[in-house]
């Protein structure tokens, strides 16, 4: 039997043209330098650019994700521009940060509203419009939305104890809907050559350079279960 993911080309990805939304952040900076290695060119979507080396196949755009929440954004200009998609991944975790906790005792509606409305809506809208676009233009392309643990299971909160942190019920929410997108959408537009998929990670680990990392007794609790 023939073992295709230790063969090179099956990861040759040369001029095939991949967005990151989200390519500054923790997961997908490590997306983006990845498949920098296997030839892509590579689109970085995202507000900040944390990119300091330059590379002839990577380019930023600056990106604010409520931009796509409009009836009156399209991807046309993006893809004509930059070339059409082989492939459109979004990591980006778009989150509303207030004084209110996401907790179920402490959560407040506006909070909800808020969070699900730049989550889960703007995944579902830009993969829409992408999804619309590759169907337009036949384009077999591939569609990658990161969810989460949580987004199949409740979360543990043995993890959380002797700690400030709560569970969270926006996150929820927003990472379950996030994969039953993904079944939608791959029963429809699978039919059309389109490939939709979801991953769905663990725990990562922020850097202890982060702005918010994660607490010790946190990290202790994670690490005994895995």
């Amino acid at each position: 039997m023939v073992n295709r993911f230790s063969d090179h080309n099956f990861f040759n990805f040369n001029n095939k043209c991949i967005y990151v939304l989200g390519g500054s952040g923790l997961i997908g900076t490590q997306i983006v330098k990845n498949i920098l290695k296997l030839g892509a060119k590579v689109i970085s979507l995202d507000l900040v650019n944390n990119f300091k080396n330059k590379s002839n196949n990577l380019y930023y755009i600056k990106f604010d994700i409520l931009n796509s929440l409009s009836d009156n954004y399209s991807v046309n200009d993006l893809f004509n521009k930059y070339g059409k998609p082989y492939a459109f991944i979004n990591c980006s975790y778009p989150k509303i940060i207030n004084d209110k906790s996401d907790s179920f005792i402490k959560n407040t509606f506006s909070n909800l509203k808020d969070n699900i409305h730049i989550h889960l809506l703007s995944y579902s809208n830009i993969s829409q419009l992408v999804a619309n676009f590759m169907l337009k233009h036949k384009i077999k392309g591939k569609i990658l939305l990161f969810s989460s643990l949580y987004g199949f299971q409740g979360q543990d909160l043995n993890l959380y104890q002797n700690t400030r942190m709560t569970e969270n019920m926006n996150y929820s929410i927003t990472k379950g809907g996030i994969i039953n997108l993904v079944r939608q959408m791959a029963g429809y537009y699978g039919q059309f050559g389109i490939n939709i998929n979801c991953i769905s990670p663990g725990g990562v680990l922020e850097p202890v350079s982060s702005s918010r990392p994660q607490d010790k007794n946190f990290l202790n609790n994670y690490s005994l279960k895995t």
